[in-house]
This record gives C-alpha cells, sequence and structure tokens, in this order.
C-alpha cells in the first residue's frame, strides 16, 4: 500500500518510514508497528493519518466498529486510534468490547473526540482507554501519546513471548523429569527385590542391619517416584482415582503397621483412633500413600519419644482423617504454602529443623483433590501440627 495522500482513504492500510522517527522499530518478529485508525468520517481518517505520515508506523483504517473487529480478527494491531462518536457502535462501546475480549484486551486505545467533559473522558477510562485525546488534535501531542503506547505494546509482547517461552522450557523439564522417574522405577525395583532375598537369609546382625536400611531407602525413594508421578499427572490432569469401596479406618491401621519400626526408633507410638463408619468410595493405593507421608512427615518432624495420633472419624457425608505430632509447629501464614509443589518451610525443633521437600505434602494435596477432598491444617494443642484430610463418602 502506498503513504497517506491528498485523497481521504476509506478502508485498507498504509505506510511511511522515516529512520528518525522516535516509534519503535519494530514490534514481535520484526514487523513494523501497526496503528488502526477507526472512524466513520473519510477526512478524519485521512487526517489523523497525515500525522504519522513520516513515523515508522503502518496505518489501517475502519470506517466502523464491525470493520474494526472485522480488521483485528485477521491482523495484529499495536494500538487502535478510535472515534468516539460513531453511528450504531459508537466509540465506547467499541473499546468496551475490545477490552473484554482477552486476546484484543492487550492493544492500547486512544479514544479521539470532540467530547470534552469530565463525565465523558470518565466514561472512556471506565470503558478501558489507555488514552483520551480532544479534537482538534495537537498533532505533538498526539504522535507523543502514540509513541508511548506503541513502546508500552512492544514491552508487553516481549513480557509475554518471555513468558510463552519459561512454559515451553517448564514443559520439556516435566517431560524430562518423567522419563527420568519412569527409568528409576526399575532399578528400585531390583533394589526392593534382592533386600527382601538378603532379608529372607541368616545373616550377622550387623549385615541385618544394613539390609533393613538398604529396603527401606528403596521404600521411600519408590514413593517419591511414584508421588512425582501422579503430581506430574495432576498437573496434566491425568490422575483419575480408581474407586472402589475402602475402609478408611482399616488402611490408617495398616499404614500405622508399616511405618511402625521407624516410629520405634524415634521412641514414638502410633495411635490410631477409628470413630464411627470410616468407609468411603476411594482409590485405596492413594489413600495409602496419602497416610505413609502424612506419618513421614510426622515421624520426622515430632520430638523424640512422643507419640503420633492418627485419628478417623465419620463427618456426615464424609470422613475426616487427622495426623497429629507435637513438634515444633508451622507458622499460620506458611501453611498454604506447604502443600506448593517443591516448597521448602523451616522451623526450629528440638531435634532438628522441620524442613519439608516439599512433594510428599503435595501429593497429599493432590491425593486428597483428586476425591473431591481438601487437606488443611491446625494447631495440636498446647503443641505441635494437625494435619486433616476430609474425604466425600462418594465421588463428586
Amino acid at each position: 500500500m502506498t503513504s497517506p495522500n491528498p485523497r481521504p482513504p476509506s478502508s485498507g492500510t498504509s505506510r511511511s518510514a522515516d529512520p528518525t522517527s522516535g516509534f519503535p522499530e519494530a514490534i514481535g518478529d520484526d514487523r513494523v508497528p501497526c496503528m488502526l485508525i477507526v472512524d466513520d468520517d473519510e477526512i478524519s481518517r485521512f487526517t489523523l493519518a497525515t500525522v504519522f505520515a513520516r513515523e515508522n508506523v503502518s496505518v489501517a483504517f475502519a470506517a466502523s466498529g464491525p470493520e474494526a473487529f472485522e480488521y483485528l480478527a485477521q491482523n495484529p494491531v499495536d494500538v487502535v486510534l478510535l472515534d468516539v462518536m460513531m453511528p450504531g457502535m459508537d466509540g465506547f462501546e467499541v473499546c468496551k468490547r475490545l477490552k473484554d475480549d482477552p486476546a484484543l484486551a492487550p492493544i492500547p486505545v486512544l479514544l479521539v473526540t470532540s467530547l470534552d467533559s469530565p463525565k465523558d473522558v470518565l466514561r472512556g477510562l471506565k470503558a478501558g482507554a489507555e488514552e483520551f485525546i480532544s479534537k482538534p488534535v495537537n498533532r505533538s501531542e498526539l504522535r507523543a501519546r502514540v509513541r508511548s503506547m506503541l513502546r508500552i505494546k512492544r514491552h508487553y509482547d516481549e513480557m509475554r513471548e518471555l513468558g510463552e517461552r519459561m512454559v515451553q522450557l517448564h514443559r520439556q523439564r516435566e517431560v524430562m523429569t518423567s522419563f527420568l522417574v519412569h527409568d528409576f522405577k526399575n532399578p528400585l525395583s531390583v533394589i526392593s527385590m534382592n533386600a527382601q532375598v538378603c532379608a529372607m537369609r541368616a545373616l550377622p546382625p550387623e549385615v541385618r542391619s544394613c539390609i533393613d536400611d538398604i529396603a527401606a531407602a528403596a521404600q521411600l525413594l519408590d514413593r517419591m517416584v511414584l508421588d512425582m508421578l501422579d503430581v506430574a499427572r495432576s498437573e496434566e490432569q491425568t490422575l483419575a482415582p480408581q474407586r472402589a469401596p475402602v475402609d478408611l479406618g482399616a488402611v490408617a491401621r495398616e499404614a500405622a503397621d508399616r511405618e511402625n519400626n521407624r516410629a520405634v526408633e524415634r521412641g514414638a507410638e502410633i495411635v490410631v483412633t477409628v470413630d464411627g463408619d470410616a468407609r468411603l468410595d476411594a482409590d485405596a493405593s492413594l489413600l495409602r500413600r496419602l497416610l505413609g507421608n502424612l506419618l513421614d512427615n510426622a515421624i520426622k518432624y515430632g520430638p523424640f519419644g512422643r507419640p503420633i495420633g492418627v485419628d478417623v472419624a465419620a463427618r456426615g457425608g464424609a470422613v475426616e482423617l487427622r495426623v497429629r505430632d507435637e513438634g515444633a509447629g508451622i507458622p499460620v501464614d506458611a501453611r498454604e504454602h506447604v502443600f506448593d509443589r517443591y516448597a521448602r518451610h523451616e522451623s526450629g525443633g528440638r531435634d532438628h529443623d522441620r524442613r519439608s521437600r516439599g512433594l510428599g505434602l503435595a501429593f497429599c494435596k493432590v491425593a486428597a483433590e483428586s476425591h473431591g477432598g481438601r487437606i488443611w491444617i491446625e494447631e495440636n494443642v498446647p503443641r505441635g501440627t494437625v494435619f486433616c484430610v476430609s474425604l466425600p463418602r462418594v465421588a463428586p
């Protein structure tokens, strides 16, 4: 297309470039920035276009709101100069509809109008316009304002592209992590099976202790691997619990039995209480691992020699699980973030700092929410922490 000329343009595009222009040299992939002038009057469109005749900007025209949206749907635009007084759809309505569209909302809008009362200015700003300039237009002021908005739009596009790149890199990392996690499962299975075979033989006490440590470490790694897989599935919305009738009280007792040896090493006792009917439709495997992670957390961070409580109780249409320890506790402002993936929280305890690797508790949240339930933290009076899980009896 040609640059604006003495004949008023009706619609289409024009372009001019001046290396001394103060306008951004390029937008996005080295394209010249585009300005869309929307005005039902041909003379007004022509007049506005001539203001930018020597600027490094491409100019497009639309004679109405519908025509503007038709152009915006097919072409990238970096700033819109919008007349207010148009028949049918006026500039306020065009601006509001543009800002209500997530794909178009980042485009700066400058309202150009003979209306200059505070009420009209306020109406334009409420519609979402970034700038408001009155007719007759001061050419230098208009160029300066458009120049500023184009720079803002360029920075927005750069930040958006950076964000998209970061998301892409995050996805690539997640894919690589999933591959690694899957690859870990086979050698872990070999370690666990061989530890079990060795444990069945008559061995000196010091060797048996080493074998027990190997088996326990392999079991912990296996649980971490499964947690990573399920957290990743949750983010991809592919984690689906395999529901069947489950007695949460029985699951709690099984989990306590599995963790009993570790608790004894800490001089602790796991006390399980069940109040009422604890049956529900759930994925027993996910619940076992949820309980295992909560008990692992309580054993590590509870003080030596103090009991750990596991309470299971019927609560109407739900079953509630509570795992209590008497450790250093978790500050109120940190409780929500404890369940974030890879979050770390530290609080000085009597034996050692309370440090969460963030993955096991992130899985607990995933497991609870995948069942339509929730998990939260309360204070254990007079000292310690209670991890609370509420699960509906039937799938929501």
